[in-house]
């Protein structure tokens, strides 16, 4: 009865967590380049597999049971979102594979945000209030001239007045060797060791919108609701169960 509850539980907990990560899916659903995170469930395993020294306390019975829900790592959704086009000089989306690279605090971050304007001093940072700097091909912050007009060709290069500049840096990673840090911020190991991706178009005077399809997240949320009820239910039947196992079986007449 009690190990039931246990795997009640655990799904109930599954579930609040698959439904707090939807949830921020659909917060983000207009933020420009953000990922959809999703997580993969799987078997909890029994102590008695993992361990040959609790092979004694091993119940084929519960094994056929199972050890309930276990979640794996969260993983984020690299596929490509639907570029927006703004017309604005400084803006860039990436078609394909890769990532800008930023730098802020000293740190320096992998992006698929390419809202980028001009800082007073002339400086290509990010337009969402974090002031990261945008970086070069070669690993150093781009200072442009803010009265000429801006342009951003295929392949990353900044035109000003019609003349190449610099280059935007732009960085080929696997997806599930990124972290999210927040802000559309990544990070991963040595940024500038990374090599350059070269399966990609640099879109300028666009943006890629998230790829969170809000009709597709709506329907995992009320699934997981599902979910949740019915898990709260077993603990509620098992507990009531219980409850008169100790008061009315047990009972001393």
């Amino acid at each position: 009865m009690i190990y039931g509850m246990y795997r009640s539980a655990a799904g109930m907990m599954a579930a609040t967590y698959k439904q707090g990560l939807i949830a921020n899916n659909l917060a983000n659903t207009e933020t420009m380049g953000f990922k959809r995170d999703f997580v993969v469930a799987q078997q909890r395993r029994l102590g008695a597999e993992e361990r040959p020294e609790l092979a004694r306390f091993h119940d084929p019975f519960f094994s056929g049971l199972g050890g309930g829900t276990l979640l794996s790592p969260t993983y984020s959704d690299a596929t490509q979102g639907s570029l927006e086009i703004t017309g604005k000089g400084t803006d860039a989306a990436i078609e394909g594979e890769g990532y800008f690279v930023v730098e802020k605090g000293g740190q320096r971050y992998l992006t698929r945000n390419g809202n980028f304007m001009l800082s007073r001093d002339g400086e290509l940072i990010l337009a969402d209030g974090s002031n990261a700097a945008v970086l070069s091909r070669e690993m150093g912050k781009i200072v442009l001239d803010p009265l000429a007009k801006t342009e951003i060709g295929p392949e990353g290069w900044i035109l000003q007045g019609g003349l190449l500049t610099q280059r935007l840096a732009v960085k080929q990673a696997e997806s599930g060797a990124v972290r999210k840090v927040g802000q559309q911020l990544l990070v991963t190991g040595d940024v500038a060791a990374l090599p350059e991706a070269t399966k990609m178009t640099v879109r300028g005077g666009a943006l890629e919108r998230s790829n969170v399809h809000p009709a597709s997240e709506l329907t995992q949320m009320m699934e997981t609701q599902r979910l949740m009820e019915a898990n709260a239910n077993m603990i509620r039947y098992q507990d009531q169960t219980l409850g008169r196992l100790v008061n009315d079986v047990g009972r001393i007449s």
